[in-house]
């Protein structure tokens, strides 16, 4: 049986860890209570996280099995339309079982959720689909407007340099 590695390099070994899953509502919150935070523990979990190292960011198809069927119908509503973006995120938190000095995981994936659905294909054993992009929040939230009075010229880029460094590059800010 031949080993996955390149030179200089460790085989890889597949390990049971713990993974958390926190969805976060921008509007509805679950439950009476109106909490708009879920953390799903100790379900099973299914995540495969894409980096290309591009603008478009990372991709996550995340997978969860054993949820309530409440629950499923109640997240299943995370995407608005086939053609629109919320600001619903998805936070995944991944570790040993143990954690890092206690029940800490790091952040491995944070992103806007752009598809949720369940998935009935093996029924009675149905599961979460989620997918989510790393750059879907940033693109759907709102952009304040700007215009310039006047003639304009060199006052325009400096107003846009303004907007997009915060005042953080040492432009007085207007």
């Amino acid at each position: 049986m031949a080993e996955n590695t390149q030179a200089g390099t460790q085989p890889a070994t597949l390990a049971n860890r713990q993974v958390d899953v926190v969805f976060t509502l921008a509007q509805d919150g679950f439950g009476a209570a109106g909490a708009d935070t879920i953390t799903l523990s100790g379900y099973r979990v299914r995540c495969q996280i894409v980096s290309t190292g591009l603008e478009s960011g990372m991709a996550c198809a995340l997978r969860l099995e054993g949820l309530a069927q409440p629950l499923l119908n109640r997240l299943s509503l995370m995407q608005a339309g086939m053609a629109a973006q919320t600001r619903n995120t998805v936070t995944i938190m991944a570790g040993n079982a143990a954690g890092l000095g206690g029940n800490t995981r790091p952040v491995v994936f944070w992103g806007g959720v752009v598809e949720a659905f369940v998935d009935y294909a093996n029924s009675p054993d149905v599961a979460f689909e989620v997918r989510a992009l790393s750059g879907a929040l940033p693109a759907a939230l709102p952009v304040a407007p700007t215009s310039f009075g006047g003639h304009g010229g060199a006052g325009i880029g400096a107003g846009f340099a303004r907007k997009r460094c915060h005042g953080a590059c040492g432009l007085p800010q207007l």
